[in-house]
């Protein structure tokens, strides 16, 4: 079952403030980073799944230093 209108709405907000946040880090998110977000607003995969499969990636690709 996909999130109502609302929930999309409020969870695309969580994607642009945390964009904000990191943009104001001076990080750019790469292209995954907006595919992992949109399969999230559209209750795809939770949160907690979306920021650590994006992670894993992350590590595998030798870009994250956590």
């Amino acid at each position: 079952m996909s999130p109502s209108p609302e929930e999309q709405a409020r969870r695309r907000k969580i994607i642009e403030d945390a964009l904000v946040q990191v943009r104001l880090d001076g990080i750019e998110p790469d292209p995954i980073f907006f595919e992992y977000a949109e399969h999230y607003v559209r209750g795809e995969i939770t949160i907690e799944e979306a920021i650590a499969d994006y992670s894993a990636r992350l590590h595998s690709q030798g870009k994250c230093d956590e």
